[in-house]
């Protein structure tokens, strides 16, 4: 049986067939170069004849193989050339470095070998041993040592620009790179691309870090030879051409153990290379496609960021490290991130955050399965890890939209969508669109019909310090129609719309609220609520010089609940005026709506001089229909029509504490509900009307309180009862806040007999009794200033800021200068989520406040039937009183 050849064999084969053939070759060019060298003269020494020179080349390559010392000597004695070039022109030296053959190396030096000999790549006998190129039979420290003594040069580099110690680095020998520092060689001598011994000991592999597709095996390297490297004065951050420093390559080599020593050594942990990249970003793998997510975990970025690493560093394309944890779909990764401080909104130079890029990844592979149905690919497969990591970066987003951006952007600050219509269909709970100033032409309906969440409103804003303008003069139809749930805009102008501004409509359209918009010169009503939708909010928004040139003006209202509302819906702090119909048109709601300190002025006049001019001209019309309206601190004047009417109401409304001035008949309530079949009667508390040119007409059932008109009250008021009637400071541009700026109009003078002439109807008030009409005096406070902070944000319904204040340690039972608590303002505002959340969070229930009153009782007062029951369920007790009990309180009422 044929036996396996051993390793010896193979070698010698190795050089019969490869080695030797090629010493005829070189010692004819060796003999060539000579002849030249001495112009044609012969050599002192007895040349042999060529063909011997080459079979004793031969036989001495033969010899020192087989370790034939005594035949090898006879052979040069004959004129072998120690020296003849072999394969890829290395020497005999080169060959017994690479077979380990410490005596053939004696042997060959004994005899003239040149200890530096160089083969075509550069490299001498001391690089082979160091570890260049070759598979080594084994790395021989007596070979190093054997060549140091016969004067090798530790400095020699080959054609890369590399020395003996780049290669003793790469192989991580510690007794060779000893050997090799103790020759007092230049430590932090680089190579051809900048590379000292250090950048391969930390992990540079031969090539080029832009190109090398190894996979790293975590903390294989050696790190006391980098501790060794360190301690003989290599510089931890020395540079290469690439700038890539020995951290660079030790996190790209994902070797944590010699991070942490490079870093604790005073490496710079937030050093930029060529393309801005930080070690950071190769942690959260910037130099890896998806296929190596399996062998990278955060450690590397715990460390980097535990040294101060900047998280939002980014490099030359932009790119931070969430777009590369996010790229190779490292979702660990990217969570940690995110839970780090992550910035989710940083963009490239591209204008993409890193959930921009996700999604647009994920599309591609969507329109790739689209394309592709061979099922070869599970296309669906590479869609869902990209929509898993997109859940994670979708905290919320920024969107922008700009009058010279394209729809083809990815929506970023640098790069904004030009119109809203764009955003709409990729917003999503939480996000926030920013529209940048100037006009914005819109040429058809934006419908918001996606929903947001109760802690994830979707918001449409101006951009800090700009005023946009939506313009719709080129659209048929609708504005802007909200079909869905928890939007929230704020501070927008929208004119010339063909069918209003802003429709709420439907069922679905319910918790948006709508602030600071301002609305005018459109058609129809400025803003509407219609068919169902429920617990909306209108705050502080303007509502003017809307006209329907087609009706002749009529049913171009301010604002309307038109045709069926759901319940909830609330107007606080509006303004409207100068409307061709009414100021503000409840007509068919059937369900209550709660309107408080809203102002209507001059609404009905025809300004734009049409011939066949038909607008109505009340302030508050509310009616036809059911619908148990609450009024509270509101002023109407200056219409030619009414300040407030009935206008067929079946419900009866309840009104307190409002103001009427110069309308033709102030308060038009002849009937209690339309034909005199009301249900219930209207209420009315603590109300004005002042220098109307009729008599207010007050149907006798009516149930009437403490109000200026009330005969029993005798109380005849005169225009120095109020501080101003000059109302051009009502139409002013509006505070930041949203308030209206501070003026006198309308509010009654210290010595107005109106001051304290109120009856208590579980609002909150200064002094002995309330006040009249839509103001309370006080003399001590600004009229904007007596809330707390916590109390406001109630107020306004803002559950951000109310979890902020929380948090914060506000006081959720501290009362304001009126001694209501938060939970007090929230039942009094009718806000029954707030209500659970406060209660939720320990507000107390059955706390009273400095008038008297408790929360049960202001639920009851304000005829929030479902709240009073809300409150109930919750825990609340003090001052109940049974739905079937008949000594409810004047007033009391069920929602219709």
């Amino acid at each position: 049986m044929r036996g396996k050849l051993s390793l010896h064999t193979v070698l010698e084969l190795t050089f019969v067939l490869v080695f030797v053939p090629a010493i005829a070759v070189a010692a004819q060019d060796t003999r060539a170069k000579s002849d030249r060298l001495q112009g044609g003269a012969k050599s002192q020494k007895v040349e042999q004849p060529a063909n011997n020179i080459d079979k004793l080349n031969r036989e001495l390559v033969m010899a020192v193989l087989r370790g034939q010392k005594e035949r090898a000597e006879g052979l040069i004695a004959q004129g072998a050339d120690v020296n003849a070039k072999l394969s890829q022109s290395m020497t005999m030296l080169h060959m017994a470095v690479i077979n380990g053959d410490d005596e053939g190396a004696v042997l060959l030096l004994n005899n003239g070998a040149l200890v530096d000999a160089k083969d075509e790549n550069g490299r001498t006998p001391l690089h082979l041993g160091a570890g260049a190129g070759f598979p080594i039979k084994r790395r021989n420290p007596d070979m190093i040592g054997l060549l140091l003594d016969n004067g090798a040069d530790v400095n020699a580099k080959d054609n890369k620009g590399l020395t003996a110690l780049h290669y003793a680095a790469v192989e991580m020998h510690r007794e060779i790179i000893v050997m090799l520092l103790e020759c007092n060689m230049s430590v932090n001598v680089k190579d051809n691309v900048g590379r000292t011994p250090l950048h391969y000991a930390a992990g540079a592999a031969l090539e080029t870090v832009q190109c090398y597709a190894w996979k790293p095996k975590a903390n294989s390297r050696n790190i006391e030879i980098v501790k060794l490297l360190i301690e003989k004065g290599l510089d931890v951050n020395i540079k290469d051409k690439y700038s890539l420093t020995p951290l660079h390559y030790a996190t790209v080599d994902h070797s944590t153990n010699i991070m942490a020593l490079l870093l604790n050594q005073g490496a710079f942990v937030d050093v930029k290379d060529n393309v801005g990249r930080t070690p950071l970003h190769y942690a959260a793998g910037a130099i890896y496609g998806t296929g190596h997510v399996d062998i990278w975990t955060n450690d590397m970025a715990i460390l980097l960021l535990d040294k101060g690493a900047d998280i939002n560093a980014q490099d030359n394309i932009g790119w931070a490290p969430l777009h590369y944890s996010a790229y190779v779909l490292n979702k660990d990764m990217v969570e940690y991130f995110i839970q780090k401080g992550a910035d989710l909104h940083v963009v490239d130079k591209r204008g993409y955050t890193p959930y921009l890029w996700n999604r647009a990844k994920a599309s591609y592979y969507q329109g790739l399965s689209n394309f592709d149905t061979s099922q070869v690919v599970d296309w669906q497969k590479h869609i869902e890890k990209y929509n898993d990591i997109s859940r994670s970066l979708r905290k919320s987003c920024n969107y922008y939209v700009a009058s010279d951006g394209r729809d083809t952007n990815p929506g970023t600050l640098g790069r904004p969508f030009r119109t809203i219509a764009a955003v709409i269909d990729i917003v999503d709970p939480g996000d926030v669109i920013f529209i940048r100033g100037g006009i914005h032409h819109c040429p058809s309906t934006i419908c918001l019909d996606k929903s947001g969440e109760q802690d994830k409103p979707i918001c449409i804003r101006p951009y800090p310090g700009e005023i946009p303008i939506l313009d719709f003069s080129g659209a048929k139809g609708d504005s802007i129609l909200i079909t869905g749930a928890h939007w929230r805009l704020k501070g927008l102008t929208i004119t010339h719309g063909f069918r209003g501004a802003i429709g709420l409509y439907g069922n679905r359209a319910c918790h948006n609220v709508l602030e600071q918009m301002k609305v005018h010169d459109n058609r129809y009503a400025g803003i509407r609520i219609e068919a169902g939708a429920a617990y909306n909010i209108l705050l502080n928004c303007d509502s003017y010089h809307n006209f329907d040139l087609e009706w002749g003006g009529e049913d171009s209202d301010g604002f309307g609940a038109y045709w069926n509302i759901g319940k909830g819906n609330i107007l606080i702090g509006n303004r409207a005026w100068s409307n061709s119909d009414d100021g503000y048109d409840l007509w068919d709601a059937f369900s209550s709506l709660r309107i408080e300190r809203c102002y209507a002025w001059r609404n009905g006049e025809n300004i734009w001089n049409h011939s066949f001019f038909i607008g109505n001209a009340n302030g508050f019309k509310l009616g036809r229909g059911e619908g148990r309206h609450v009024l509270i601190g509101c002023l109407a004047w200056g219409h030619s029509v009414s300040g407030y009417t009935l206008n067929g109401n079946t419900s009866g409304v309840i009104i307190r504490n409002c103001t009427a001035w110069d309308n033709d008949t102030n308060y038009a309530f002849e009937w209690s509900g339309w034909k005199k079949e009301a249900r219930e009667s209207c209420v009315f508390s603590n109300n004005i009307s002042y220098n109307g040119r009729r008599k207010d007409g007050i149907n006798p059932e009516a149930d009437t309180q403490h109000n200026s008109w009330d005969a029993s009250f005798g109380l005849t008021l005169t225009d120095n009862d109020f501080l101003s009637l000059d109302d051009s400071t009502m139409s002013q541009p509006r505070n930041p806040d949203g308030s209206i700026p501070q003026n006198d109009f309308l509010r009654l003078d210290p010595s107005s007999a109106a001051v304290d002439k109120g009856v208590d109807v579980s609002m909150p008030f200064v002094g002995v009794e309330p006040d009249l009409g839509a103001f309370e005096y006080n003399p001590n406070k600004n009229s904007s200033g007596y809330v707390k902070m916590l109390h406001q944000a109630v107020r306004d319904h803002d559950l951000k800021q109310i979890e902020q204040l929380l948090a914060q340690g506000e006081g959720i039972n501290d009362k304001d200068w009126l001694g209501y608590t938060p939970l007090h303002w929230a039942v009094y505002f009718g806000y029954s989520d707030l209500t659970e959340l406060l209660i939720s969070k320990g507000a107390d229930p059955d706390i009273q406040s400095n008038t008297g009153r408790y929360a049960l009782e202001i639920a009851r007062a304000m005829a929030y039937p479902e709240l009073e029951a809300l409150l109930r369920k919750l825990g609340a007790k003090a001052c109940d009183v049974s739905p079937d009990e008949s000594n409810q309180p004047v007033g009391e009422a069920t929602d219709r």
